[in-house]
């Protein structure tokens, strides 16, 4: 059980480093259309 509860964990910070991360390209590319706008 506590394996899995790790496993878990490990995913879900994943997740959100993933989605982060996302998060900094698509403002860096918006930020890069408005100065080429």
């Amino acid at each position: 059980m506590k394996i899995k509860v790790e496993t878990k964990k490990q995913i879900v910070l994943k997740c959100k480093s993933v989605f982060l991360f996302g998060l900094i390209l698509s403002h860096q590319l918006c930020d890069q259309k408005m100065t080429i706008l």
